[in-house]
């Protein structure tokens, strides 16, 4: 799990305030390991620009070489799989001779760390999309054939994902491949990252999480869309911007991304578009079963964070809240019929 282990260093490293992390790290011993050449007092700037100030096409972040950033998490996990284990847990930097021996010394055997990613996951990562490909087919196995593999029969004794499930996840998998390694098991550690960040209002440093990892994989959609809705609460335009492409690069949860460009269109004062967006959604591209999420939600006049929202059901509120304020008393009523009919 070194990507667990070196997450606090990679987030060190990429956000621009980060005091509780400074406090506890030797920062500056890191950033000149890692070759990127800044110390704690000239830090990279983020998406967070002015309103006014263009449409958010690339940031300024990273203006110290997207290609040394692009190793860091490789370098990291050699250091994670060969350190001391007292080094590991306090973040320590090591010596330029060791790190460079690090750098040398062979991967572990892909047979033993994915059987052991198999039984963190099993046992603690609830969602199966976050799973390795490589977990899915050892549960598989034990699932039909029994085989433990490095495991005694006790220690996979818990209950596993349904069958249903892991089957549909498989074949999923198997139509669309993806890279399901270091870059996703990268990307989800960053999104529980970037959720606390919001939590405390911290925008710019959950939007320069995402920042980073769009400059390292530029057509990974997830990134778009996660930068688009990390400026959400701060700027309606740049995150409109950012899900509007995200969409283009293939997003998959459509209703979220619908409904989060709903929401800046609101706020943006173009409630007629918005309310369009909303009907054709409806109309062409709504969903059975849309997954459930993390959405800015308009509470009163404030629009807060909340978990495990049901998107359908905030679009139609948003669609009927926008028809009412237009004056679209026509429309307003077919989206009143709309969520009774979810309540329903």
């Amino acid at each position: 799990m070194p990507q667990r282990a070196t997450l606090a260093i990679y987030v060190a490293a990429i956000t621009p305030q980060r005091k509780a992390l400074l406090t506890r790290m030797n920062f500056d011993g890191w950033r000149s390991l890692l070759g990127l050449g800044v110390t704690s007092d000239d830090l990279p700037g983020t998406l967070l620009t002015d309103e006014g100030e263009g449409e958010g096409e690339e940031s300024s972040a990273g203006e110290t070489g997207p290609a040394p950033l692009f190793y860091v998490p490789a370098r990291l996990n050699k250091w994670a799989a060969n350190a001391p284990f007292s080094d590991l847990i306090q973040w320590t930097p090591p010596a330029v001779d060791d790190w460079e021996r690090m750098a040398l010394e062979q991967a572990p055997a892909v047979d033993v760390t994915d059987a052991y990613t198999w039984l963190w996951q099993r046992n603690a990562v609830n969602e199966l999309d976050r799973w390795t490909t490589a977990s899915l087919h050892l549960e598989y196995r034990w699932q039909n054939l029994q085989q433990v593999g490095l495991f005694s029969e006790a220690a996979l004794a818990g209950d596993g994902p349904s069958p249903e499930l892991l089957n549909g996840v498989i074949a999923q998998r198997a139509v669309e491949p993806g890279d399901t390694s270091e870059m996703d098991s990268t990307f989800w550690a960053l999104q529980d990252t970037a959720v606390e960040y919001l939590t405390h209002n911290k925008f710019a440093e959950a939007v320069a999480l995402f920042e980073f990892h769009h400059k390292r994989y530029p057509n990974d959609a997830r990134a778009m869309n996660n930068m688009g809705f990390c400026l959400m609460a701060v700027s309606p335009s740049k995150a409109l911007h950012w899900l509007e492409k995200a969409t283009k690069y293939g997003y998959p949860e459509v209703t979220i991304n619908t409904f989060n460009q709903c929401c800046c269109l609101e706020r943006l004062n173009r409630g007629a578009e918005a309310l369009d967006k909303a009907e054709a959604y409806w109309q062409r591209e709504r969903v059975a079963h849309a997954a459930r999420g993390y959405l800015w939600v308009l509470t009163g006049a404030e629009w807060r964070l909340a978990a495990d929202r049901d998107p359908v059901h905030e679009l139609a509120t948003l669609a009927l809240r926008v028809a009412r304020d237009l004056g679209r008393d026509d429309r307003a009523a077919r989206w009143r019929e709309r969520l009774e009919g979810l309540a329903a």
